[in-house]
């Protein structure tokens, strides 16, 4: 039963008038198509839109339509294509009119001929779909913003910086409408995390911009510079100034010296010398807390030590009137 099905199907396949048929209707919907396709129609037909000449002054606050649907008089072939082939059209902002603060609108048959302009001559635009088209527009402010390094860094033991770490740029200008620029006060880094770092560092780094296409920045990314060298731990003796010391008083103090540890790398190491160290102690202090002694303070060290400490902690002292 099976195989007769199969031979019968075969018969109709190989049948000489049934191919032809076939091929005649075949032929017959290609002309009907040709036809209907080489005649005229008016309909509408959507496009894509691009916006073009606003001011440098100016920017878009709020995000236009990107499709528009016109009204068009073309032949079938025209309707076709375009379903196929996605055109854009332009919109001429210069011919905005002001509404109200910053609204403005822009009267799409007002400017057919700009259209008209923008297909070939066997299409007629006849009018587009919306009759107005709304816009927020703000000035184009730009704005001076820190920069500042998302940094995580830890140093191998007896390793530290040797000098601050530098970034190529400490500020980005941004560009955008002003209302979102007054909410930006400062622009990170990436996120960079180093562990146990023991040698100089150097790294181009992206700013984490806005998502906001809007805004602009002057550059995308800084060059992170981290200078590591090994630290050594040393101390030096140096003698401390009394300050506030009423002139009618004498003071004699137990110790006259203090000791002063510090970390300095290996670098830098002979170039520390005592006449760097700034130590003093302010008689008014320990006098307006009822202090029977003075406490030594570091006021001026060296920018390129580390970790100062003194000893003793406290100066013993006693007054001759």
């Amino acid at each position: 039963m099976l195989k007769q099905g199969l031979k019968n199907k075969d018969l109709f396949f190989k049948n000489k008038n049934i191919k032809m048929f076939l091929f005649f209707v075949l032929l017959s919907f290609l002309f009907w198509l040709l036809i209907n396709l080489s005649k005229e129609y008016i309909s509408t037909a959507q496009f894509k839109v691009s916006y073009v000449n606003l001011s440098k002054a100016r920017v878009l606050q709020n995000t236009p339509l990107d499709k528009l649907k016109l009204e068009i008089k073309a032949h079938g072939f025209k309707f076709l294509t375009y379903q196929f082939k996605k055109k854009k059209i332009q919109i001429n902002l210069a011919y905005l009119q002001h509404l109200k603060e910053n609204t403005y609108f822009y009267l799409p048959n007002n400017h057919l001929r700009d259209f008209q302009a923008q297909f070939s001559k066997d299409v007629e635009i006849l009018g587009v779909e919306a009759d107005t088209l709304f816009f927020e527009l703000t000035f184009n402010a730009k704005k001076k913003v820190k920069i500042t390094p998302n940094l995580d860094i830890t140093f191998k033991s007896g390793y530290n910086l040797n000098e601050p770490i530098s970034i190529s740029s400490d500020s980005v200008v941004i560009q955008g409408p002003k209302t979102f620029l007054d909410t930006i006060n400062e622009v990170k880094t990436a996120h960079l995390q180093l562990k146990g770092l023991a040698e100089n560092f150097k790294k181009d780094i992206a700013l984490k911009m806005s998502e906001n296409s809007k805004l602009s920045y002057s550059f995308k990314s800084v060059v992170i510079n981290i200078i590591v060298d090994k630290f050594t731990e040393t101390t030096l003796v140096k003698n401390f100034e009394i300050i506030n010391l009423p002139k009618s008083q004498t003071i004699t103090t137990i110790p006259k010296e203090v000791t002063v540890k510090y970390q300095v790398s290996l670098s830098n190491f002979n170039r520390v010398s005592a006449s760097m160290f700034t130590i003093q102690c302010d008689y008014a202090v320990s006098e307006r807390d009822s202090l029977s002694y003075l406490i030594p303070k570091v006021i001026v060290k060296p920018a390129f030590v580390s970790s100062v400490t003194l000893t003793p902690k406290r100066i013993e002292y006693l007054i001759k009137k």
